[in-house]
């Protein structure tokens, strides 16, 4: 792993380095690389390639699920995340099929373990709604930040606000404190 000033990591360097990641409910495994977690809270930071025709059934994760789109398309409850776009999925919403007919890599933070329950009753509403970074008045705790423009990311323990609004590149999670 490339480790670029200020501990950006290149994300374009990792994709060589994804591993096949067995998904429940999918027609194929997605290929990921674990770019961080908290072993308190076990929530994680992923950096994930969905292969061209991936397809999960209906179910709910346990927690709180965060994405960014790199490159490609994400369907989701009838909606097409695409590239600079992201979402989220509120824990315990029973979301539809998802499906990425073209193929996708993005970056996705899960609040918590995902523990990923089958089938459910979707809202009649999507189970997802825009997100374009966290953005607290006062910063606290740790970031992780992905800079859209360079494809780059890093874990970031003191960010400034000043620093976060100095570069609109760059997309901001904010990591749940336990």
């Amino acid at each position: 792993m490339n480790t670029l000033g200020d501990s950006w990591t290149s994300l374009e360097e990792l994709v060589s380095k994804l591993a096949e990641t067995p998904v429940l409910d999918a027609n194929l495994p997605l290929q990921t690389h674990l770019l961080h977690a908290d072993p308190d809270s076990r929530a994680s930071c992923l950096l994930v390639q969905f292969p061209v025709g991936w397809k999960r059934g209906t179910g709910t994760y346990s927690c709180a699920e965060h994405a960014l789109i790199l490159e490609g398309e994400i369907i989701l409850d009838d909606h097409t995340w695409k590239a600079t776009e992201g979402f989220i999925v509120p824990g315990g919403i029973t979301r539809r099929e998802t499906y990425s007919p073209r193929g996708a890599l993005a970056v996705a933070w899960f609040g918590g373990a995902p523990r990923w329950t089958s089938g459910g009753t979707p809202l009649s509403k999507p189970s997802c709604e825009p997100w374009q970074g966290d953005n607290p008045i006062e910063p606290i705790g740790a970031f992780d930040e992905v800079d859209m423009t360079n494809r780059r990311w890093r874990h970031n323990l003191q960010s400034s606000e000043a620093e976060a609004q100095s570069d609109s590149g760059i997309i901001r999670y904010q990591w749940p404190t336990p």
